[in-house]
């Protein structure tokens, strides 16, 4: 595995960009599994650009010092890895695997997203939010919550 730069941080877990993954083969794998197996190593690290379309989520060394807190944020990532590897919709980040390199260093790979929260505030600032339609906003984001949750 190849990481890029680091892409966030949180109280428990790092986020990097994966440059690159070996992914051996796995015999028991449906031929479905397989094909996200493979599309996964092919979209790290694109050899032309070097542009990956993924990032990886992984328990912050930090946390090795104190097994309780290392416990509780290894349940933390297991439970999100679950909740997000349920959902299709395009406004939740997609999982693309989870696995572990041991016992104890799980990690996910998710897809990549090209801006933070913070970057995505930014450039919501400029727009003219007076102008649209208190009515259809409203409607707007009930429509995303009924799609998240059905």
């Amino acid at each position: 595995m190849e990481l890029g730069g680091l892409l966030g941080k949180g109280q428990f877990n790092d986020v990097y960009e994966l440059k690159r993954i070996r992914i051996g083969p796995l015999p028991s794998a449906s031929q479905k599994q397989q094909c996200a197996r493979s599309r996964l190593a092919e979209g790290c690290g694109n050899q032309n650009t070097g542009y990956s379309q993924f990032a990886i989520k992984f328990l912050n060394s930090r946390l090795r010092t104190n097994p309780r807190m290392y416990r509780v944020a290894m349940a933390d990532l297991q439970r999100e890895s679950r909740l997000l590897f349920a959902f299709d919709h395009p406004n939740i980040v997609k999982v693309h695997g989870i696995a572990a390199e041991s016992i104890s260093k799980k990690f996910i790979i998710m897809e990549k997203l090209e801006n933070t929260l913070e970057q995505r505030i930014e450039n919501w600032k400029g727009l003219d939010w007076a102008l649209k339609d208190d009515t259809m906003f409203l409607a707007e984001r009930l429509s995303v919550a009924l799609q998240v949750s059905g």
